[in-house]
């Protein structure tokens, strides 16, 4: 009898540590799930943010193409305007000193044509150099991309992972709790069994009837401890 109210007092000691272990994973559980939550959150944020982003870097190059065009027909108007000072400055020089005034106006336009050619050369080169900044960026923002939809796959797999967890916790806490009313009704059969003693005293007749009874409950209770054993072990830390 002793044996059997040791083995129960260490089940209900193995039930507790169960119960708070499962009752912690849960509460970790729900931590870490709330945890993901603001994770995602903040991972479609900066997507949003990407893709605006990506967005006005497409904006800006599209506004460089259109300069890029304008500067185009500038050059085209100054190599016109720079010919067209040149055959007049020919036609000048051949009309002699009565043309000499046509011929500074001629050149003065020429200059101001060359002046615009290397001008229009400049703005090209600044925006070739926008537009090598452009393809990095777009690069760049692809990459980036990329990397906050596989965070945010592997975010969510953990989700799924946690919730598991959750899941598994709760089935354990009732598990435990099963076991708990378990051992209540172990300890309502041992008084049971005391009764049962005490009564086989008290006359012989009845001897017989309350030892069988006393036989029959004390082997439920062993294989009940049994059967609460193989659902502790799986809560035992190693």
């Amino acid at each position: 009898m002793r044996q059997v109210n040791g083995a129960i007092g260490s089940l209900g000691e193995e039930a507790g540590t169960a119960s708070r272990l499962t009752g912690g994973t849960m509460a970790l559980a729900e931590e870490s799930r709330q945890v993901i939550a603001a994770t995602l959150q903040e991972i479609s944020t900066i997507a949003v943010e990407v893709q605006g982003t990506s967005e006005r870097i497409e904006h800006l190059s599209a506004a460089t193409d259109q300069v890029a065009r304008i500067v185009g027909v500038i050059r085209e108007i100054a190599d016109q305007t720079n010919l067209l000072a040149l055959n007049a400055a020919i036609e000048a020089a051949r009309a002699g000193e009565q043309a000499r005034g046509f011929a500074v106006v001629a050149d003065e336009v020429r200059k101001l044509a060359e002046h615009t050619s290397a001008a229009t050369q400049e703005i090209n080169q600044v925006i070739r150099a926008i537009h090598d900044s452009k393809t990095q960026a777009v690069n760049g923002m692809q990459q980036m991309v990329a990397s906050i939809s596989r965070g945010e796959t592997l975010t969510r797999q953990a989700d799924q992972a946690i919730h598991g967890m959750a899941d598994a916790a709760s089935e354990a806490a009732q598990i435990v709790q099963h076991i708990s009313q378990q051992l209540q009704q172990q300890s309502q059969r041992i008084d049971e069994i005391h009764q049962s003693t005490d009564g086989i005293a008290q006359g012989s007749a009845e001897s017989d009837q309350r030892l069988h009874d006393s036989t029959a409950l004390a082997m439920q209770i062993e294989q009940d401890i049994h059967d609460i054993n193989m659902q502790i072990s799986r809560f035992r830390v190693s």
